[in-house]
């Protein structure tokens, strides 16, 4: 199903030049080859982000790149929080939704997305006890036909499979008993042009891109060995006489006259997985400077409005990153001389009408800006999601809360809280990244909050979920002892008069709730 992609992978795990990389890098194709049933997926998966955490190590880019893997239990938390890719378990019943995930880094995210589908969907329904024992069915009955064909004379032999063809008899030559496997092959086949459809990631580096292929790959690799086992019943099910007429054909000819006409009409139907190997806000938010910088046409669907977008956007300080990398990861936020379609010079830049027009379309213009580049990573998020009803879920980190530490940050509270519906505000337990590579400025681990929204204003008497709050560590830092994470809802509209560091426990200890809603009102 997937012979392009996988294609296209080991080109790529070829033209890697350091040799550690590359082994790493092939480790992952040999991961994904050896996932069999859906069981296998989320362990495969792990190994995946893993390596991709290594090999981000290994080429110095944790930092640099902001190349900092989800913790497991945070990336099924964020998963959870979403609706499902897909409900409903019939062809008429199902409601597909589409995601994306803007940063993707190995995949990770949006494959677990897939492989949650798959078990909701029922979609592999029997497992693959039930392919077993169709395969054993048929060599059953096409043992008792070589019985059968031995006894009897040739002539009535013949007669007898062309009475049965016509009849359509149940016997292993009439298309009936062949027609299951066909018919379960084809709907896994559609049902998973419709997962492929729904899908999409973006990451900057060409590595990670690679990566959240194989991931996407991985969460697949189930139904592709079902899609398989019935290719294999659907070729068992053909009388021997015909299988030893059609190898003969191959053999004269010299063409492959087996491959049957579903298995071709799967190769042209399947479409290639949607990943795309560039700057998310450059290419969603400007559609004009991504169309100069080579983005194909068949890219631009991406740029559409999504049901759900997941991401653990990078985290890069933006005064620091002007001071130390002259601010090469906001390298969106300026105009910068393209080469058109038409010119390959080099030296031809934006014209004064496609400025105006990519000014019109992008958010940036307008933006009122954030300390952080996961600020903007949050914006591009909530512009992409469908109106009204679009679910997005990220990973942030806990100082996004912080106006005494970044009073900037003020209007992009309002902005949030005005615009969007905040569904859930849950602290994440310090730990969760002690284990994972990081600055050496994070001495005490890197403190994150994973934050829902819907794509619209919020109601009046809307009520914020917050999961956490930092009540365990307050627990912990005064009793000693493990504390147990706990609930509590505010109203949205309080959060406009308060702000949103009055939701958090360690805050308001550090500074009290009166100097925490003075911020506010200051910096607002």
């Amino acid at each position: 199903m997937f012979a392009a992609e996988k294609s296209r992978l080991e080109l790529f795990s070829s033209q890697i030049d350091n040799d550690i990389e590359r082994k790493l890098f092939q480790s992952t194709l040999l991961m994904m080859d050896s996932t069999k049933t859906l069981k296998d997926v989320p362990t495969s998966l792990e190994f995946i982000c893993q390596t991709w955490q290594e090999l981000a190590r290994v080429r110095a880019c944790v930092v640099s790149q902001s190349q900092t893997r989800t913790p497991m239990d945070i990336a099924l938390n964020i998963i959870a929080t979403v609706p499902s890719l897909c409900s409903g378990s019939g062809d008429k019943d199902e409601m597909w939704k589409k995601m994306l995930d803007p940063a993707s880094g190995s995949g990770l995210l949006i494959a677990l997305a897939m492989h949650r589908a798959m078990l909701e969907s029922n979609v592999l329904a029997g497992g693959m006890m039930v392919m077993e024992e169709k395969e054993k069915e048929v060599e059953m009955e096409m043992e008792m036909e070589m019985e059968m064909e031995m006894e009897m004379p040739m002539d009535a032999n013949k007669e007898e499979n062309k009475d049965a063809d016509e009849k359509g008899d149940g016997s292993i030559r009439s298309h009936k008993k062949r027609e299951p496997a066909a018919e379960e092959k084809r709907r896994l086949v559609e049902w998973c042009v419709r997962m492929v459809n729904s899908t999409h990631a973006i990451d900057l580096d060409a590595t990670s891109c690679a990566l959240t292929r194989v991931s996407m790959l991985c969460s697949l690799r189930p139904l592709e060995i079902r899609v398989c086992c019935c290719e294999q019943a659907g070729q068992q099910a053909r009388p021997p006489r015909q299988r030893g007429e059609e190898s003969a054909r191959k053999e004269e000819g010299g063409k492959d006259t087996t491959v049957s006409p579903l298995t071709r009409w799967i190769s042209s139907i399947v479409p290639p997985l949607n990943v795309i190997c560039g700057s998310a806000p450059t290419f969603v938010m400007d559609p004009v400077l991504s169309m100069l910088e080579g983005v194909t046409k068949e890219d631009c669907k991406i740029r559409d409005r999504y049901d759900v977008v997941v991401q653990n956007p990078p985290y890069r300080n933006k005064a620091r990153e002007y001071e130390e990398c002259d601010g090469r990861a906001f390298e969106f936020l300026k105009w910068k001389k393209a080469t058109t379609p038409e010119d390959k010079s080099g030296v031809t830049s934006i014209t004064e009408q496609q400025k105006s027009k990519s000014l019109h379309q992008s958010s940036w213009s307008t933006f009122c800006g954030h300390h952080n580049l996961y600020g903007y990573f949050l914006e591009l998020g909530r512009m992409c999601l469908q109106p009204n009803h679009g679910i997005m879920t990220a990973v942030v980190l806990r100082n996004v809360l912080d106006l005494h530490k970044y009073p900037c940050d003020a209007l992009f509270h309002r902005h949030l809280l005005e615009k969007t519906t905040i569904l859930t505000i849950t602290f994440n337990r310090v730990e969760s990244f002690d284990l994972l590579p990081h600055a050496s400025r994070h001495k005490e681990g890197i403190p994150t909050v994973t934050l829902t929204i819907r794509s619209e204003p919020p109601l009046m008497g809307h009520r914020v979920r917050v999961v956490g709050g930092g009540v365990a560590e307050a627990v912990e830092a005064a009793e000693g002892v493990q504390g147990e994470e706990k609930e509590e809802s505010v109203l949205q509209e309080e959060l406009l008069e308060c702000g949103l560091g009055v939701v958090d426990v360690l805050l308001r200890r550090k500074y009290t709730r009166e100097k925490l809603i003075a911020r506010w009102r200051e910096a607002d």
